[in-house]
């Protein structure tokens, strides 16, 4: 077989069957196809549509693997929340499965951050999105999220607020990047079952 499409390959002493041509086919068309779809949003200058993840149940920790894409081909990606619950936090995210070295960007420039992880600003649960962006050789992570979270003493019993953050990391370029993971930034933080993600690359 093949390494990348499990396509067949036949030794001299193997039967020819159609099933196997069949099967072969469908594999190419269905591969060929998604380039194709891919290439007309790019020359319409509409998102790419690379990966999505729907959680079947509760977790503490997203990993979204981002090797085998290639990155130069957009002008950032934009990874969305839909149906995202926190249980308790903010979110947070990692990068290459780094556990330090992230620096807050604000209006009175940069700080070091004090956590392992980029914040990205999503609390409670709404709706949101965190951007991956090329930064003068760097990544910059730019989170924006709407959320909602209790508040016993308001009727309705919910707090809505928008958040807008950016925060880098010096030793990850863009092109470098090969995984992203979300957890909170509480240890006991869960993410409900139900929440999608999905990660689209941008046109240039």
């Amino acid at each position: 077989r093949t390494q990348n499409y499990n396509l067949c390959q036949w030794e001299a002493a193997d039967k020819v069957q159609r099933v196997d041509f069949n099967a072969d086919n469908a594999k190419m068309d269905t591969a060929l196809g998604g380039i194709a779809d891919r290439v007309a949003a790019l020359e319409a200058k509409q998102p790419v549509e690379l990966r999505r993840i729907k959680l079947t149940g509760a977790t503490k920790r997203i990993t979204l693997s981002l090797s085998g894409i290639d990155v130069t081909q957009y002008d950032h990606l934009r990874l969305e929340f839909r149906d995202m619950e926190l249980s308790l936090g903010y979110l947070g995210a990692q990068v290459n499965g780094l556990t330090s070295g992230y620096v807050r960007m604000n209006t009175n420039g940069m700080s070091p951050s004090a956590s392992e992880y980029a914040s990205v600003g999503f609390q409670g649960n709404g709706r949101g999105s965190l951007e991956i962006h090329p930064l003068n050789g760097w990544v910059a992570l730019r989170g924006e999220a709407v959320s909602a979270y209790p508040n016993s003493t308001k009727t309705p019993p919910y707090n809505i607020s928008a958040s807008l953050s950016w925060s880098i990391h010096k030793d990850v370029s863009y092109t470098g990047l090969t995984k992203l993971e979300l957890m909170s930034h509480n240890a006991d933080g869960v993410f409900s079952a139900g929440a999608e993600l999905v990660l689209y690359g941008m046109p240039k």
